[in-house]
């Protein structure tokens, strides 16, 4: 929890001592490899993500100034954000299970149909066994009555 608080007081770029916020510069936070700075688009990232107060969304405006951003509103903003995801993760969830409850009930049927078409097709040939039985009875009776 410390080491997240630190991350993004790290990237909104403030420290907390004593109670109180203090904006450090970039440079301490980031060394940066002199061959970098060549590269214009990091230092375009940088200086962007410098002016952009990072976390905010239009219902967190009490985030929105970056000079008055303390630890205590980084852990607020962590707890909110890991509630809205634990909400969007139990959604999901509950998502996967009532499918597969479908999917399961849909198996359960399947397997019921499956059985009482098992115990029709062995009643049919049961009937069919006893059904040969007669007409061999038949056969024979027709043979002793032809042979008399």
């Amino acid at each position: 929890m410390v080491k997240l608080v630190e991350v993004i007081e790290k990237m909104l770029g403030t420290t907390q001592k004593m109670g109180k916020s203090k904006k450090v510069p970039n440079q301490i936070l980031e060394p940066t490899d002199p061959s970098e700075e060549k590269d214009d688009t990091i230092s375009k990232l940088r200086s962007e993500r410098s002016r952009s107060p990072h976390f905010v969304t239009n219902d967190q405006q009490k985030y929105s100034n970056t000079q008055s951003f303390t630890k205590k509103d980084a852990q607020l903003m962590f707890t909110e954000c890991f509630n809205k995801f634990e909400h969007q993760i139990e959604k999901r969830f509950q998502t996967v299970l009532n499918s597969m409850d479908n999917k399961m009930s849909r198996i359960t049927e399947a397997q019921s149909y499956l059985h009482q078409s098992l115990e029709a097709m062995k009643e049919n040939m049961q009937m069919m066994q006893e059904n040969f039985e007669q007409l061999n009875i038949k056969e024979q009776e027709m043979h002793t009555v032809a042979a008399s």
